[in-house]
């Protein structure tokens, strides 16, 4: 799980400024990643922090984003200040219609099931 503090907009939902598309394309530079769960802390804003638990597609990615996430920051300015933590979550579980979680790789069978 990665917990990203120093929110650039802590008052802002629902993820404090951060979209899952920023989350997805900053941990696609580890490994391909399925899915993104997201929770906030405190519920409402302004939040002090957002855990974003992530699978990706190998237990060796999911080992280098423990090793080189630390301390990054996700922002250009500085804010949004990851810190890698291990999940005992094997799997991870999206509900549609979330605006605080994402399945790529089931967005990515709908899309190509679409253009087909």
């Amino acid at each position: 799980a990665a917990k990203i503090s120093n929110l650039r907009l802590p008052h802002q939902t629902p993820l404090g400024g951060l979209t899952l598309d920023e989350l997805y394309s900053g941990m696609s530079a580890i490994g391909q990643v399925l899915k993104i769960v997201c929770l906030t802390s405190p519920l409402h804003p302004p939040f002090d922090y957002i855990e974003a638990m992530v699978e990706f597609s190998a237990c060796e990615a999911a080992a280098r984003a423990l090793q080189t996430c630390a301390g990054l920051s996700m922002s250009a300015d500085g804010c949004n200040t990851v810190e890698v933590l291990p999940c005992a979550h094997a799997e991870l579980y999206v509900p549609s219609g979330s605006a605080h979680c994402q399945d790529f790789a089931r967005s990515a069978q709908v899309s190509m099931a679409s253009t087909a």
